[in-house]
């Protein structure tokens, strides 16, 4: 097994990608439902600054 220093760059990138696509796509489902949801809706964009 000869790896160079791209071949591991590149193995870092392509697993990112896929850990964040899958981030995106779990969010995505959980945010769905009120009870699961990780953001927070129904609520002023700056309502925090007054």
């Amino acid at each position: 097994m000869n790896f160079n220093k791209y071949t591991v760059l590149k193995i870092l990138v392509e697993l990112n990608f896929y850990c964040a696509v899958v981030l995106l796509i779990s969010l995505s489902f959980l945010s769905y439902s009120d009870e699961y949801s990780v953001f927070v809706f129904n609520e002023d964009l700056y309502g925090a600054f007054r």
